[in-house]
């Protein structure tokens, strides 16, 4: 069984067993900074509220590349520790 897979279940019992799928948030931030090819960034204004500025924001996310970047990390980190 791989690590994903049993984390996934995990998750969906506890949160949301209704729901197929989630972003998780902080790995495709990690993912977007560390593989910037994996993301697409662009500057636009913030939002009215705030101290009016341009921003930078992902506006687009290569999910699949990402979990498979992801992956394949968390198991040569795995494959490493034993």
């Amino acid at each position: 069984m791989r690590l994903w897979d049993d984390y996934g279940r995990a998750w969906q019992r506890r949160v949301a067993p209704a729901k197929a799928s989630w972003v998780m948030g902080d790995i495709a931030l990690i993912e977007a900074i560390a593989r910037p090819d994996l993301a697409k960034a662009a500057t636009v204004n913030a939002p009215p509220e705030n101290l009016q500025r341009p921003i930078s924001v992902w506006v687009e996310i290569d999910a699949a590349g990402m979990r498979e970047d992801f992956l394949r990390t968390l198991e040569n980190y795995v494959a490493d520790k034993r």
